[in-house]
């Protein structure tokens, strides 16, 4: 019946530019969704959300080409983007330099 039809739990999305999201993929322990568009700016976009919240966690910019497809490491935090310059940039956690350095900058 028409009223059984079931719902998204949660949609995300870039609410200010309603972009359109060429891929997604899922963490291997499901925590997180990452979404991947093609800015305005010919540079991607990469969008991480919390699964249990839908909160949005991070936004990653990359380079100046377009994004084909996104993809989480099954067990570790990395993404890989497929881009249109025949590269796959690989994107990871972000690391405190001055932690090991403390004069880096």
């Amino acid at each position: 019946t028409p009223d059984a039809v079931d719902k998204p739990h949660w949609v995300s999305q870039d609410v200010v530019n309603k972009v359109k999201f060429a891929s997604c993929d899922l963490s291997g322990d499901g925590e997180f969704i990452v979404g991947g568009a093609n800015g305005a700016d010919n540079k991607y976009e990469v969008y991480v959300w919390n699964t249990s919240t839908g909160a949005l966690m991070d936004k990653l910019t990359g380079a100046g080409v377009s994004l084909y497809a996104v993809a989480w490491h099954p067990a570790r935090t990395f993404l890989a983007v497929a881009t249109s310059d025949g590269l796959v940039d690989m994107w990871g956690p972000r690391v405190n330099w001055t932690a090991f350095a403390p004069d880096f900058q």
